[in-house]
């Protein structure tokens, strides 16, 4: 019962296939919103014209590509928001009112979130903004939202035009190597050279005139390191705000290749990809909003309702947190009960306290390598099936691993997720 009226302005924007691809989606979705959510039935509309405009444009700039989305429609209840926000237990009823109403407006992106107390088949069909953000951040882009009630939305997607080369800053962080797309970066600072202070809610750090947030790399991605006068800050950009990430090393601006990470690991939203550096270093490449986002979540098992079988449990040895965690959410996606080990001794204490169903070790760990893990777990007389997952992928380490009791080798360059669960498949029970 509602009458709109499309405008499409190109403007002689050429994207790449593969974003066009990753776009499609994200758009859908967003004009299924906007003709649900934002337009108003003709009766609604007041001095508005009684067919409602919905417009969607695409403007090149340089490297990238703004495309908008814009109805002018009833707008975002920053109210609503507000309410919905609290009642999902996103914020205290304080923090929700000292928001302001941009802060309010990006509340629409957090995971699940929706002002809505229904399912609709039109718009979100159970589906929220978070997921729009995601895949827009998973081409390397940026969304962000404007809105007047009474007045319209404006959605604004700024993606580059091509994904197949992109320049990132490389870092690296307790030996794992992560990219972070330059066009986020504005600048790079020595920590010992850059003024720091402390303020009612973390540490604080001078960018030009301004003050800025300042963010530890290490503890968003569950590493525990502490910070050297050797440091250096990245001043990113996050849509309209700044803020400094603190990382022990940077390798420098790479033009770099980026590769899909396997489709299993979608729910791994900290990732936007994967590359490789020319001395065949691999290199994973971070969603800079989505880290921001997951940075102290405990990750937990999930539960498939109705679900009452008991799930076969799976010991992760891996001394690399992020490693730990990618594996770990993958076995769990997969129907697995999971346990962490924080390297080859600490695994070992854990099958002594209960053995596990199934192991799965990286080789390289300090303390009890993989090697020592599995050679302890044999000479328990234990026949637990055991999974080496290693970016070593010789000849030798191979055989090393076969002499030493290991059933499977799983070369984890490139994170091919569903080979893994193939092999685990093998042994125990999966959820495919």
């Amino acid at each position: 019962g509602k009458r709109v009226r499309f405008v499409l302005e190109a403007s002689g924007a050429q994207l790449e296939r593969p974003v066009l691809e990753g776009l499609s989606e994200p758009l859908l979705h967003l004009l299924r919103n906007a003709i649900d959510h934002g337009v108003e039935p003709p009766e609604e509309r007041g001095d508005k014209p009684a067919e409602a405009t919905v417009r969607l444009s695409a403007e090149s700039s340089g490297a990238s590509v703004t495309i908008a989305i814009e109805d002018d429609g009833r707008g975002l209840s920053v109210e609503g928001i507000r309410a919905a926000a609290v009642e999902r237990g996103l914020l205290s009823a304080d923090a929700a009112a000292a928001l302001s109403d941009e802060r309010v407006h990006a509340l629409i992106f957090e995971p699940g979130f929706s002002t809505s107390r229904g399912i609709s088949e039109i718009s979100g069909r159970g589906v929220g903004l978070d997921v729009v953000r995601r895949r827009v951040d998973a081409l390397g882009g940026t969304v962000r939202v404007d809105s007047f009630e009474g007045a319209g939305t404006r959605f604004e997607l700024v993606v580059p035009a091509t994904v197949t080369r992109e320049r990132f800053i490389v870092v690296d962080v307790s030996g794992v190597l992560y990219g972070i797309p330059a066009r986020r970066v504005s600048s790079i600072a020595s920590a010992a050279e850059t003024r720091e202070d402390e303020v009612a809610g973390g540490r604080v750090v001078r960018s030009g005139e301004a003050w800025v947030k300042l963010r530890d790399l290490a503890a968003d991605l569950g590493e525990e390191m502490q910070a050297t006068p050797h440091d250096r800050l990245l001043f990113v950009d996050e849509g309209e705000e700044r803020f400094a990430w603190r990382v022990p090393s940077v390798l420098g601006e790479r033009e770099l290749i980026r590769h899909a990470l396997d489709p299993v690991l979608d729910e791994a939203s900290f990732l936007a990809g994967s590359a490789m550096l020319d001395d065949g270093r691999l290199v994973l490449l971070l969603h800079v909003n989505e880290v921001i986002r997951r940075s102290g979540v405990t990750q937990r098992p999930r539960l498939v309702p109705g679900e009452s079988r008991i799930a076969p449990r799976v010991l992760v040895a891996d001394d690399s947190p992020i490693i730990r965690d990618l594996l770990a959410e993958l076995l769990r996606d997969a129907g697995l009960e999971v346990e962490t080990a924080v390297d080859g001794r600490d695994a070992l204490e854990r099958v002594d306290v209960r053995a596990p169903d199934l192991v799965v070790t990286d080789l390289e760990m300090p303390r009890v390598d993989g090697f020592g893990l599995v050679e302890g777990i044999r000479r328990r007389g234990l026949q637990i099936p055991i999974i080496v997952v290693s970016t070593r992928g010789s000849v030798e380490d191979r055989r090393r691993a076969s002499e030493a009791g290991a059933n499977a080798y799983v070369v984890k360059t490139g994170f091919e997720g569903s080979m893994l669960l193939e092999t685990i498949a093998k042994f125990v029970e999966v959820r495919r």
